[in-house]
Parts: structure tokens; sequence; C-alpha cells
């Protein structure tokens, strides 16, 4: 299940505007992770990747593009749950997957 905030001043949970689609394309991984891209996203967006000990494996800055579906390698790292993070325009999605 992806989790949807919108990083206002009060920093509530905007629960209007949840994801009606899921952010990670298949929950388990080996290779590569494909993620649609967040209608909320315009432009630009922030994607990491974390470790539930909250060590960050991957971050890049990336653009919107045409097809709304970014691919990420995974080779480097190992198995386990990862969470994963989307940011843009003060907004923000969270989201795991099993990578084998």
């Amino acid at each position: 299940m992806s989790l949807y905030y919108e990083n206002k001043n009060t920093k509530e949970m905007n629960q209007g505007n949840k994801i009606k689609h899921a952010l990670i394309v298949t929950r388990t991984v080996k290779d590569v992770l494909f993620v649609k891209i967040p209608e909320f996203v315009k432009e630009h967006m922030t994607l990491e990747i974390l470790r539930m000990d909250g060590i960050k494996v991957f971050e890049n800055k990336l653009s919107r593009n045409d097809n709304a579906m970014v691919e990420i390698p995974l080779a480097h790292i190992k198995s386990g749950t990862y969470l994963i993070h989307i940011n843009a325009d003060n907004k923000f999605v969270v989201d795991t997957f099993e990578k084998k």
C-alpha cells in the first residue's frame, strides 16, 4: 500500500488525495525495480530507496518522462525489504518492496 502525504505547515496527512494505484509495479524484484511516477509529479522529483533501518542505498533527482515509469537497477543491493520515497513539490509518497 502506498502512502501519500502533502507537506503543509501542519504536516498532516492529506486524506483526500491518497494514491489510487500502487507505486511499485512488482512487489518482489531481482535486478530491476519498475516504479510508476505519481501523478502529482509535474516536472522533477527526488527518489530514494532506504533499508528498513533507515540507511539510504539509492538517491537520484529525476525528471518526469512521457511514459511515467522509471527503471532502477538493484543488482548492487542486498536481499531484503526496502522503502521507496518520492518527493516533489512539497508532496511525497512512500511504498515498500522486497529485493530477492
